[in-house]
């Protein structure tokens, strides 16, 4: 799954640089727009049926048809809807393109619900490599289908057609890796309900949280900005917000295993912080470091005032994924907590990205979403203190090494490039960029295996990647 988020998210970033050279930033800032309306009525469908499904270990064909029934009738409701509520969201943004656009993406939207309930079945099997495969094939499609229309259309349209595109392609391909073949039913409605119903609590404040900082910019600040601030985010949070998605993908079913042994839930719990932390710390911080140069290299000068929003976006991405431990509430069967925590992140972040908007200005929400992330690490991690007994000195020996490694890093690749930071005015290439990436990929493991060694080689995350890589070795000799 780490695999996964790693070349999904290098496709990502690839398309969103190759976009980013065929669009304006007010194409971005008007899909944005329409896609907050439509995230917004998606809620009603996300009930989390896919996470109930694995949770019960004796789910049955019943169980799987009732999820995708109910899936298809809530598809077509949306979709009715966002038909509707097109006039509201024209007036709202005052922007009568959305008259067009909001109505295509219904269209995807009602043909999605189709998707066969089936592939559930990878992850609560644990046959991750099909999951894999059907992961890293849907963003295939969505890449080749986005940069083809951007080519073709060079405008909003093609972000518009790739959504309604990759869906159709979503469904059929569904269908074509998963043998499973559902049916209308509605007999486990009231099962599936009793534990996806904090799931869809959870989902309406997750989306507060994810939406709230656009629906705020697009309303005060305009399309452009609102461009800046959405290319930013995807930039950023392909390292650390998407990755731990993968990893909660993963986790959760083997922590479900689990959740009669909470000793066992503890250390499979800090032996993934540990293995995520080593990733993500280095990756968050390191895309702050090379943000000055990457921006006007692979995205160009039109998109330099990205740079200080990437800096501090990137920061407060990695705190909200150590910060993460959705799938151990949920495994625990206790998925009213994670409701209450991204409740809670809600009442903080709406006065607080609102003041900083209309004060200061994008640079400023950046800022305020850094904060938010701060004061929520305490507030996520005090039930997994009292519930599975986890000490903070444990969480703070899993990532004491991965952030001095990291520093060191961040140090060596601003010593390299001192002549750049005295001299602004000097010019980067992709020649630049590179080495910034050669420097980081050599002191930050260098750092991180001495000081492992210093300590005297705990057992830890160090261990664990060694151990996967001579295992991998051994396979291939």
């Amino acid at each position: 799954m780490v695999l996964f988020k790693v070349m999904e998210k290098f496709i990502s970033i690839f398309s969103t640089i190759i976009l980013a050279r065929l669009l304006a930033k007010e194409d971005f800032g008007l899909v944005a727009m329409a896609m907050v309306v439509v995230a917004l009525l998606d809620l009603f469908r996300t009930f989390g049926f896919d996470m109930a499904l694995i949770q019960n270990q004796n789910a049955t064909d019943k169980h799987y048809n009732t999820a995708w029934t109910f899936n298809i009738i809530a598809a077509v409701v949306i979709s009715l809807m966002l038909l509707a509520l097109t006039p509201l969201a024209v007036s709202f943004y005052n922007d009568s393109r959305l008259e067009s656009i909001i109505p295509v993406l219904a269209f995807g939207v009602f043909v999605s619900g189709f998707e066969n309930i089936g592939i559930v079945a990878f992850r609560k099997d644990l046959t991750f490599h099909k999951d894999f495969a059907y992961l890293i094939s849907k963003k295939f499609i969505s890449f080749i289908v986005a940069i083809g229309l951007a080519l073709y259309f060079g405008n909003y349209w093609a972000l518009i057609g790739a959504f309604v595109a990759t869906r159709i392609s979503i469904v059929i391909l569904s269908y074509y890796v998963q043998s499973y073949r559902p049916r209308l039913c509605m007999k486990k409605s009231k099962e599936l309900f009793s534990f996806s119903g904090w799931i869809f609590v959870n989902n309406i404040f997750a989306f507060i949280n994810m939406k709230i900082p656009e629906v705020i910019l697009g309303k005060y600040l305009g399309a452009a900005t609102l461009g800046v601030f959405s290319v930013s985010r995807d930039i950023t949070y392909s390292t650390s917000g998407a990755l731990v998605l993968s990893v909660n993908r993963a986790t959760f079913p083997g922590y479900s295993k689990l959740n009669n042994n909470l000793d066992a839930l503890k250390d499979s719990v800090l032996n993934t912080l540990g293995l995520l932390g080593l990733i993500i710390i280095p990756a968050s911080a390191g895309f702050s470091a090379i943000a000055p140069v990457m921006v006007p290299v692979l995205l160009g000068d039109q998109w330099l005032e990205s740079i200080p929003v990437i800096q501090v976006l990137a920061y407060a991405g990695l705190l909200f994924a150590v910060a993460n431990l959705t799938s151990t509430y949920l495994a625990l069967g206790k998925p009213h907590i994670n409701s209450a925590i991204v409740a809670i992140r809600s009442v903080i972040s709406i006065p607080i990205i609102w003041y900083a908007c209309t004060e200061y200005g994008l640079n400023a929400v950046a800022w305020s979403l850094l904060l938010i992330s701060v004061i929520l690490i305490p507030i996520s991690y005090a039930p997994a203190i009292k519930l599975i007994h986890l000490k903070i000195s444990e969480i703070l020996a899993v990532y004491i090494r991965p952030v001095i490694a990291t520093t060191l890093m961040i140090l060596a690749i601003e010593y390299s490039f001192q002549a750049y930071i005295d001299n602004p005015s000097k010019a980067y290439n992709i020649i630049d960029l590179v080495l910034m990436i050669i420097i980081g990929a050599i002191v930050y493991p260098a750092s991180l295996l001495l000081l492992w060694s210093v300590v005297g080689k705990p057992a830890g995350s160090e261990q664990q990647y060694i151990d996967m890589f001579k295992k991998k070795i051994l396979k291939k000799t």
